[in-house]
């Protein structure tokens, strides 16, 4: 069982009795390695929570055998997550995606 396969099987336990019908993201590359946890928002609003640098990864990853070689590749998958993942709301169950806060910089800042 792959790393993906077992963060996968993780989250749908967790998310199970929270929120059966909780979605996941499906795209190039393996999306489920960048599964960071369950957020929930009340009784029956529970969502797969994704780590958005984690995520460019595998989808960057993912894109090697269909990417446009005259675009960068971030870039690229930048597009294809805002589109397809970031810009898709399929109701309540639609799972979240995390942009860390750069906490290196913001504690180690001198007051």
């Amino acid at each position: 069982m792959s790393a993906g396969e077992r963060i996968r099987a993780w989250a749908e336990a967790m998310v199970a009795d929270l929120n059966p019908d909780a979605l996941f993201f499906e795209g190039p590359g393996d999306s489920d390695r960048a599964i960071v946890g369950i957020a929930t928002k009340g009784p029956g609003l529970a969502s797969v929570v994704y780590d958005e640098d984690t995520l460019l990864a595998t989808i960057v990853e993912g894109m090697d055998g269909e990417r446009d070689p005259e675009v960068d590749r971030l870039t690229e998958a930048r597009e294809w997550l805002e589109y397809n993942t970031k810009g898709a709301w399929m109701g309540e169950s639609t799972p979240w995606v995390m942009v860390r806060m750069p906490l290196h910089e913001l504690i180690d800042e001198p007051d």
